[in-house]
């Protein structure tokens, strides 16, 4: 008898613990960022690093590199899949991993014409990244007007 009431003390718990933990997850996801608000952020240091390296403003082109970076884990971490796109946490890092790495190393440069390469190559792999989640109507472009004009870009 004894055995049986510790049976039902446990499973009872397990099961309030289930519960809660369950509770606390759909809380956690209710005040998640959308894909489309991380996404949208991320184009926007994607914007912000053309303007600081064309202003010639390393330390800031080099800081948005670190937020692109940030972004991008943040998407793979929140959703590892997405939609019909079961291994986003794949595609993501497949098609930017590389172009990341050459824009840190460029932009530690300083050399604008190398930075424009790998900048224009990082927003290719975007698009392309875009057109295997099925999202190609997304296009990102270089900018070609200034967007924040509440933010100095020079040095």
């Amino acid at each position: 008898m004894k055995k049986l009431i510790f049976f039902l003390l446990i499973t009872l718990t397990l099961s309030a613990c289930a519960l809660k933990t369950e509770r606390l997850q759909n809380q956690a996801d209710a005040w998640k960022p959308g894909l489309g608000e991380i996404m949208g952020v991320i184009q926007q240091h994607h914007a912000k690093l053309y303007y600081s390296a064309n202003a010639g403003n390393w330390a800031l082109a080099e800081y948005q590199v670190g937020e692109i970076q940030e972004g991008l884990e943040t998407t793979v971490r929140l959703y590892p899949q997405f939609k019909e796109v079961k291994e986003l946490s794949v595609l993501v890092p497949a098609a930017t991993k590389d172009d990341m790495e050459d824009l840190s190393k460029t932009v530690k440069k300083k050399n604008i014409n190398e930075f424009l390469t790998a900048y224009n190559k990082l927003t290719d792999s975007c698009n392309a990244c875009h057109n295997a989640a099925n999202r190609g109507f997304i296009v990102i472009q270089t900018p070609t007007a200034m967007e924040f004009s509440n933010q100095k870009f020079e040095p």
